[in-house]
Formats: C-alpha cells, structure tokens, sequence
C-alpha cells in the first residue's frame, strides 16, 4: 500500500513538474508593426494589394490562439499632421487595441501633433504610447519611457525612442543612446526589446552602443531591414506601409528567433477591423473635409497656373467627339468604384477619383462639389476657365506628363503609358 502510495506520489512530482517546465519554456510570440502611413486598409486599385489592418488582426489571433503574444508598434501610423491625419490615426489606434496593443512607440508623425493630444489619447483611451526621449517645449515627458510586460514565464521591457532629427518643435527629443543609458538599471528583464524610430545607419550604431539589450527594431527604412545582428543584438525594421511584420520568436535561454511576415492578399479580413473601417468612413463623412484640412494637394495640378477648374460641362460644345471617348471609359465612373466599398468619403481616394483636387474651382467636399466628382478633362489638361472662355489660349498642361500623378507604382504598378493611352485616346495626336 505504501509503495503504491509513494508511485502516485512521484507520478505528480513528475506531472507539476512537466507542467512547470512546460510554462518556463513556453515561446511568446512578438509582432512588431510599424511605418503604416495611414494605410488603414489597403486603396484597392489593384489586385493583390498587401497590408491593412484587418489581415493583420488575422494573422495577430491566429497566433494568440497558439501561445502568448506580444504585441508592438515602431511609430509612423499616419503621414501627415492635418485634421484628416488626426482622424485616421485615432482611427489606427482604435484597430490596433482591438488586437490587444501593448506598446507604441512615438514615430514622426506622432510627434506632430500637440503633446497635450497624445496625452489624452493615453489617459482617455489607454493607448500605450511609449517613449524615452521625446519631451514638450516645457521639456516634459510625453510619454512613458518604457512598458514592463509579462507573457507566459517571461518578463519584457519595451523601451521606445526616436532620432532627433525627425522631430520638430515644440516637441524636442534627448539623445537616444543615452535616453536608453539612463534606463538600463531598471531594465531587469528576460528581454529588453528597443522600438527606434531612425533609419537603418543610426539603428546599427544604437545596436553597437546598447549590447546588453537583445533587439533595436526600427522604421523608417523605407524598405524592410533583413533581421541581422551587430554583435548579439538583433537589429531589422518594419515597414513600407504595413505590408509586412517582423515577427520574432522568444524562448527562454536561446538567442530570439526572427522573420519577416507578408500581410499578403490572401489573408482573411478580420470583422472587427472592418467594423472599425466602416466607423472611420462614418466619421469622414460627417467631417467631409476640405482639401486644406488634409496632406493632399493635388498630384497633377502645380502651382501658379493662374487659372481654374471649370467642369467637363464646358468642354463638351468644341470637344463632343472626345467627350464620348470619356463617357466610354474608365476615367468617367472613377467615383463609383468607390462607393462600392464607402470610400468615396475618404480624402485619400478623393485626390485622384475627382476633378481639380484642391485647385481653384475644383472638387472641394461632398457637400460641395457633386458635379465634380470623377476623373475630368482638366485633371490631365489642367485648370480650362481661361480656354473654355478663348479657345485660343491653350490648357496650361501637357496631358500625358499627368498620368503617373495617379497611376502610380503604387496604386497601378502595371501602369505604361503607350498600352494605357490607347483605351482613351482622343483628339488629334499632337494635342497636349
């Protein structure tokens, strides 16, 4: 009876400690995010678009159902620092805490805004912004330096900076290495993983001062940093708009693990995020925002022209022939390819689906500017008031230097020119 005993007895002995040496051994996941540039969700002029939130969220509860995970941000969510930029970055914020964000790091863009906002998206709507070196005009922190993070057995120190030379005053920013110095006795820690917003030379020199932390990940790179290693620190970026994640791996005792991920088009959208995307177009809409409240101004018209928008409405009477040729192509229905996904709101779309984006006499809102909406004439001839009144004088732009004002490498990177041309060609060949 008493050896039976001591048998069961030694078989729990083994069972607590399988199950203890199971927890310390227990891999974290780690998703680091960065650059975004108020891709929300990928514009959908092309097939097979990378990025977007909603396929991010995917891959992040895909993981989170395996094992812990962290989750963290470089900084960069947004390009601009208008009243639309500000709407859209709460817009990011908003998806990212769906996806249980546990730190975010204060990028250029960020740094834009007034530090009072940012404060108030932390104590009003828990966003964990994170940074150790940017400060206000009153040389006061805007953010924590750090965040302390548990998963599974392991403990993390999160610590964020940015180079000084990306951020512009009233905001100032402290020497990052030494930001991170003045850190190291309170980073007693499994990991201490460093967010550098700084580009990929200063990402290594930072890695070469700071060895006794296990990463540097940063943006803005443009491109995304192959994860490599300056001594044992491991040092990659992530970048280019949200299309791709690093993904590091933490098990206790090994060196972290590290990859690239591809937010590619195959991933499902995740519901929630779509809901988000759906309450950020509700909010475009009621805001309609005039082109000055935005970062666009538009990509074909340049300043000093002295003229502008009349409509396509006064081209027709000399132009009847090439107003049928517009009628039958693709340019004419631009504004109702976005009303089949509701981003006929969104200034980012409305920038090339309208006409004179932010020129004189052009599209200015929804309320405003019905009668402008698709891809007019003067959107590739220029601003024609002063035409439309004397033929004589010639539209100000030569029409086939416009193009890649929209279709760019981004939005249509199959573009050329001499296959493009001929699905609407008009007039005689030698007009401009």
């Amino acid at each position: 009876m008493k050896n039976r005993f001591d048998q069961q007895c030694s078989l729990v002995a083994l069972l607590l400690l399988t199950v203890g040496c199971s927890a310390k051994t227990e891999s974290v996941s780690i998703f680091i995010s960065g650059d975004t540039a108020g891709w929300i969700t990928p514009c959908g002029c092309t097939s097979n678009q990378s990025g977007g939130l909603s396929r991010r969220d995917t891959l992040m509860t895909k993981a989170a159902a395996e094992g812990p995970v962290l989750v963290l941000d470089v900084g960069g969510a947004v390009a601009g620092q208008s009243p639309y930029d500000w709407e859209k970055l709460q817009a990011i914020l908003r998806g990212q805490q769906a996806m249980q964000l546990d730190a975010f790091n204060l990028g250029g863009p960020e740094c834009r805004f007034p530090a009072d906002d940012l404060r108030h998206l932390q104590t009003q709507h828990s966003v964990p912004f994170i940074s150790a070196n940017v400060t206000d005009e009153a040389g006061n922190p805007v953010a924590p330096p750090m965040k302390r993070l548990e998963r599974g057995a392991q403990k993390f120190a999160i610590v964020g900076v940015i180079d000084p030379d990306l951020v512009k005053p009233p905001m100032t920013a402290r020497d990052p290495y030494q930001s991170i110095y003045d850190l190291l006795p309170q980073l007693d820690s499994d990991r201490v993983i460093v967010l550098a917003y700084m580009d990929e030379p200063k990402l290594r020199e930072l890695a070469k001062k700071i060895p006794d932390v296990d990463a540097v990940i940063g943006g803005p790179t443009g491109q995304v940093v192959p994860p490599t290693r300056v001594g044992h620190v491991l040092v990659s970026s992530s970048t280019n708009k949200g299309k791709f994640l690093l993904k590091l791996n933490s098990q206790p005792g090994k060196p972290l693990q590290s990859d690239v991920v591809e937010v590619s088009s195959d991933i499902q959208m995740a519901g929630r995020q779509q809901e988000n995307l759906l309450s950020f177009y509700e909010n475009l809409g009621r805001r309609d925002f005039a082109p000055e409240e935005t970062q666009f101004v538009s990509r074909r018209i340049v300043g000093g022209v002295g003229d502008s928008v009349s409509g396509n409405q006064a081209c027709i009477n000399c132009h009847q022939a090439d107003d049928s040729v517009w009628h039958n192509s693709k340019h004419s229905h631009a504004w109702e390819s976005l009303k089949l996904t509701g981003a006929q709101v969104d200034p980012a779309c409305q920038r090339c689906h309208t006409t004179g984006y932010g020129t004189e006499g052009g599209f200015r809102g929804l309320k405003d500017s019905v009668d402008l909406v698709n891809v007019g004439c003067e959107n590739c001839h220029g601003p024609s008031a002063t035409h439309a009144a004397d033929p004589r004088k010639r539209t100000p732009f030569v029409a086939t230097q416009q193009c890649i004002g929209c279709h760019d490498h981004e939005n249509s990177p199959e573009f050329k020119y001499e296959t493009y041309w001929p699905k609407i060609i008009h007039g005689p060949v030698s007009e401009s």
